[in-house]
């Protein structure tokens, strides 16, 4: 059995960074977006023109606010209390109030479809089952191909992962013999990296995007200090003496039209498929 990854490509809208992308790789962008080719590099170099005038500065004290409440402070003991957190917590992330208005961001886009819904800034116990939400309990939409004898379970989820098999008895000690794998979909926290006086996003950007668009800034989030670059980027990242630089982007500049647009993108649906379900007996 030979577990793989498998993927079906769509369209998505997203909001793109042309500011800080490569210019000929936003050109790309915004002319596959219909833009005539001509105004796709006015446009671009109109951007990274508006993006290099201003200047972001370190942080002086971090990206940790206040003040909290006795609802949230219990709402993070019991997330600090869960099976799930606790390799979050052993890494030396933190649950903190942030402000995402000082965060740099390195995701070049986000996609803007399928946003959470959000309660009241003032709700910060329901902002936290947002930014750090208990395990989903939505079933996992599993199929078996007889013909093939093929297990594959589907979702748009980028979470979606095998966490393990297993070998056991099935319907008690005298049952049959069950074989698999152990699939979860695991939950997504919104974590702030500290690097070199900057707070940067490391994951939570669909939803970091949603609360500053509702006028959100301040939320709960996981807050770690880092040494080193290393855990905190992405393969697709923007360069991080882009991301550190003194016109490095932020996750305001998502909905800044001086230096983003708005762009269809192709992302893919996840699929994990166990393939070539066979019995082979020898003697």
């Amino acid at each position: 059995m030979i577990p793989s990854n498998l993927g079906r490509t769509y369209h998505r809208p997203a909001r793109a960074l042309i500011g800080w992308i490569d210019p000929a790789r936003a050109a790309q962008l915004l002319a596959a977006n219909n833009q005539r080719p001509d105004l796709a590099a006015n446009t671009v170099r109109d951007a990274h023109m508006a993006a290099s005038l201003r200047k972001l500065s370190a942080l002086p004290d971090g990206s940790t606010t206040g003040p909290s409440s006795p609802e949230l402070t219990r709402y993070l003991d019991e997330f600090r209390s869960r099976p799930e957190a606790q390799p979050y917590l052993a890494e030396g992330w933190e649950p903190q109030l942030v402000d995402l208005r000082e965060a740099r961001a390195f995701q070049p886009v986000v996609f803007t479809d399928r946003l959470p819904e959000l309660c009241t800034s003032e709700d910060l116990v329901g902002l936290a089952r947002v930014t750090l939400p208990p395990r989903s309990n939505t079933a996992l939409p599993v199929s078996f191909d007889e013909a093939s004898r093929t297990l594959s379970i589907s979702g748009s989820n980028p979470n979606l992962r095998i966490v393990g098999n297993f070998v056991g008895p099935v319907n008690g000690t005298n049952g049959p013999t069950g074989i698999g794998f152990v699939f979860d979909l695991q939950p997504s926290y919104v974590q702030v990296a500290m690097f070199q006086g900057h707070a940067i996003l490391r994951d939570g950007y669909h939803r970091a995007f949603a609360l500053l668009r509702a006028g959100i800034p301040i939320v709960p989030a996981l807050v770690r200090q880092f040494a080193s670059s290393q855990g905190i980027l992405s393969p697709s990242s923007l360069p991080l003496e882009v991301v550190l630089g003194p016109s490095g982007p932020n996750l305001l500049d998502y909905h800044n039209p001086l230096v983003a647009a708005d762009v269809n993108l192709p992302a893919q649906r996840r699929t994990l498929v166990v393939q070539g379900l066979e019995l082979n007996l020898v003697a």
